[in-house]
């Protein structure tokens, strides 16, 4: 009777270990994460995930091709199975001067505006299944307040505060992450620019197909 309680209680913390590992790869891509989630992915059925990350502006028209035809068609096949991180700042510059921050976008103040309404979409949307879909809204109009306020009725959700995110400082401080963040790339010449598990994507393939070609083993989804 010992020995089986043992085993049990082996088998428990066992299981306990994995579910830890598995949410620290949800958040860091290190490399021993990565191990430890293959040890770990036949113990608890965890899916495979292909990271996903866009950087993009507001208002440039193949930006919001890419995202409404491409992006968001892939987000709704293969939510289990994709790590999304969209960046809305694009070819923008970030000037600072007397501790102020302001930006300069390809497409003018309008899209500055746009961006920093996406920004506070991700940050009030946090689920992908809800913020790529508010912003897939935007991107198929202007992305303005008028705008954020259709499409959150349209998708039964409370647009007011990311409005008035969009609308405070909050929004310059995010947009000032996702400047720092998309600064961190060394080659970005066009956009939308996507990276695929930190590989570039050609820009002349299908969203759909670079990502089901990613997996080692992919879903029943990339074969519908």
């Amino acid at each position: 009777m010992n020995v089986l309680l043992l085993l049990l209680i082996l088998s428990f913390a066992s299981t306990i270990q994995c579910d830890i590992h598995t949410n620290r790869i949800e958040d860091t891509l290190s490399t021993e994460a990565n191990d430890t989630n293959t040890l770990c992915k036949d113990h608890l059925q965890v899916p495979e995930k292909v990271r996903i990350d866009l950087y993009y502006e507001s208002l440039c028209p193949y930006c919001k091709q890419f995202y409404v035809k491409e992006l968001a068609p892939v987000v709704q096949k293969l939510m289990n199975y994709i790590e999304l991180y969209t960046y809305p700042f694009g070819h923008a510059q970030m000037k600072k001067n007397d501790n102020k921050t302001t930006f300069e976008c390809q497409h003018g103040p309008t899209e500055c505006y746009g961006n920093g309404l996406h920004a506070c979409a991700i940050q009030y949307l946090p689920k992908m299944s809800e913020y790529v879909p508010f912003n897939t809204c935007l991107m198929e109009k202007w992305s303005t307040d008028k705008d954020a306020e259709q499409c959150g009725q349209r998708l039964h959700l409370n647009a007011e505060p990311i409005r008035t995110c969009a609308n405070s400082d909050e929004a310059i401080n995010l947009v000032i992450y996702y400047a720092q963040e998309t600064e961190k790339l060394k080659n970005m010449s066009y956009v939308p620019y996507t990276v695929i598990n930190h590989k570039v994507m050609d820009p002349e393939t299908d969203l759909i197909d670079s990502v089901c070609a990613t997996f080692e083993k992919p879903p029943q989804e990339c074969k519908k």
